[in-house]
C-alpha cells in the first residue's frame, strides 16, 4: 500500500494505492472522496 498525502484547497487528502489488488482512491477527513469533490477542490484553488 503506498500513500501520498497532500494539501488541496486547505483540505488534508491522501491517495491511496494498492499494488496488489491494482486500486487507487482518495481519502479526505471524512473518508473516501470521489474524483469529482477532489477535482472541484483543486479547481479552486486557481
Amino acid at each position: 500500500m503506498v500513500e501520498i498525502t497532500l494539501s488541496v484547497a486547505g483540505e488534508r487528502v491522501t491517495l491511496k494505492s494498492c499494488s496488489a489488488c491494482d486500486l487507487r482512491w482518495w481519502e479526505g477527513y471524512q473518508g473516501k472522496l470521489p474524483l469529482a469533490r477532489l477535482l472541484d477542490l483543486a479547481a479552486g484553488e486557481r
